[in-house]
């Protein structure tokens, strides 16, 4: 066969392939690029779609070979290296995945999937001025895309850089999530140009995630600025629209709560133990709780890096205690989960010996976490009832926290929260555990560091009371509280009348 009429078949089955993929039929449609590939292994198209279903079926390294390839014949194509990066990422290279974008930026400089990435793996790896530089070249670039501004306002605010922040947002409001970022950034005070902007804008066409966005900017500044009211009749508005775009089962989040406490008696705590002398700090709590201040106290130890919220934990329970919480891990599996933890924060431990982990799944494991590492220490973080779940019902979390947009189910959730911690403080030996009031801290902020920094094993260190002024990322919801030093006004805050929070009350068991 002439090279001619292979390269005819192969387009011929190329065209075939793409019909199926369209219809769903993936594996003929892969079957068909195989054939293709087969007559010409110089088809960009062939090679770059063989690649596509294998990183789209989970096959990431064989998805690279064919991306890889594909590269080499045509360089200059902007989803190869998209394409790459996403299998980089999926292999764990991150330096790799940052390569592959940096070149696609290059081609496609409006490329968001992109830019989002690559400043996510920058931070990720603590390379914030990266971050800052590569977002100021792109806001630099015309025309610059409307995304840019608010992105590069995050990445200010969680390296504690609010006034740049508010000077690169303040220009470029346009959309809700904008004034989203923005209403975190300042406090608005009565006839604010910008609380009239967002009743204007509440009447235009908009995507209900960025409506609802507004909505809770917009109820923020009513409560800053004296019409608490009006405030919480719109959170109101703000919630029902995410309850709406959100999947929450809640019959399934309340049993877990139930079946972790079941399955870790005080008998089946000791049953089983690791020899790992690893040490770190777990800090628990419900969001909007202080655990973010918590964090940022004990981070501004000079031995104790904070790991905010991560994703550290959870593949390496489903590695080492598949059949968690009803199947008993034995020592040598709680040995494994140890090392591997530890090797997870390797890169943080190598700045600091000591880590404070506050990732907010971690109520469910305090157990396993005990049995893997007996020489943690856990710090649970209290706040008032109500304020906690108000202050929860006023923000729009990105990602979790379904349940914070009904005021029942919020309820129902803080007191599943509540059981399964006093669950542990029954089963844990006393030293293990301590529990701090977040109004204690506001009002004392040097004595119960004193008491966390014991509980902890660390001396007392002067710069924990300096916490506002550490210059460590903070990815949390409360990147902008916790650099400002401490205040009250978040203690016994305002609240609705009854009527308005029957629901929450009754779940809460307080009406």
């Amino acid at each position: 066969m002439d090279r001619s009429t292979a390269n005819t078949q192969a387009a011929l089955l190329h065209a075939e392939a793409l019909a199926l993929a369209r219809a769903g039929r993936l594996l003929e449609a892969e079957q068909q690029w195989r054939q293709a590939l087969a007559r010409d292994k110089s088809n960009f198209d062939v090679l770059h779609n063989l690649g596509a279903i294998a990183l789209q079926t989970g096959r990431a390294e064989e998805a690279l070979t064919h991306f890889t390839a594909a590269e080499a014949l045509k360089p200059e194509a902007p989803e190869v290296h998209r394409n790459r990066a996403i299998a980089f990422l999926r292999l764990g290279h991150p330096a790799l995945a940052l390569a592959a974008l940096q070149r696609l930026l290059v081609l496609k400089p409006d490329d968001e999937m992109a830019l989002h990435q690559l400043v996510r793996i920058l931070m990720d790896d603590e390379r914030g001025e990266e971050a800052v530089t590569a977002l100021r070249a792109a806001l630099a670039h015309e025309p610059s895309p409307a995304y840019v501004p608010l992105m590069l306002a995050n990445v200010l605010r969680v390296l504690g850089r609010l006034d740049e922040a508010r000077a690169v947002l303040a220009p470029a409001l346009k959309r809700g999530q904008d004034y989203y970022l923005f209403a975190d950034l300042v406090r608005f005070v009565p006839g604010d140009p910008q609380i009239a902007a967002m009743e204007a804008l509440l009447h235009k066409a908009m995507a209900p995630e960025d409506l609802a966005a507004l909505k809770f900017a917009l109820a923020k500044a009513y409560s800053d600025s004296g019409a608490p009211d009006k405030s919480f009749a719109l959170l109101g508005e703000a919630n029902r629209l995410m309850r709406r775009l959100v999947r929450y089962d809640e019959a399934t989040t309340l049993a877990d709560f139930a079946r972790v406490a079941e399955a870790f008696t005080r008998e089946q705590m000791v049953a089983a133990a690791s020899p790992e002398t690893f040490a770190p700090i777990i800090i628990l709590g419900m969001p909007r709780s202080g655990t973010s201040l918590v964090e940022q106290i004990l981070a501004s130890h000079p031995a104790i890096v904070g790991a905010g919220e991560n994703a550290v934990l959870p593949p390496l329970l489903e590695r080492h205690v598949p059949g968690f919480p009803e199947v008993i891990a034995p020592a040598e599996a709680l040995a494994a989960l140890a090392r591997d933890y530890r090797a997870g924060m390797g890169r943080l431990l190598s700045t600091k010996p000591r880590l404070a982990d506050k990732t907010l799944q971690s109520v469910f494991f305090v157990g396993l976490l005990h049995q893997a590492m007996p020489n943690a220490r856990f710090v649970w973080v209290r706040r008032d009832p109500l304020d906690t779940c108000l202050s929860c019902y006023g923000r729009r979390f990105l990602s979790g926290q379904e349940y914070s947009y009904d005021l029942g189910e919020l309820g129902r959730y803080y007191r599943g929260y509540e059981r399964l911690m006093r669950h542990w403080q029954e089963v844990l030996p006393p030293e293990a555990l301590l529990t701090v009031r977040y109004e204690d801290v506001v009002a004392d902020l040097e004595t119960q560091t004193r008491r966390l920094l014991d509980h902890c094993g660390e001396e007392f260190d002067p710069a924990c009371l300096a916490f506002h002024t550490s210059k460590r990322p903070v990815f949390t919801a409360s990147a902008a509280q916790v650099r400002q030093p401490l205040y009250n006004t978040s203690v016994r805050r305002w609240r609705p009348p009854p009527e308005a929070l029957r629901p929450l009350l009754q779940a809460l068991g307080q009406g």
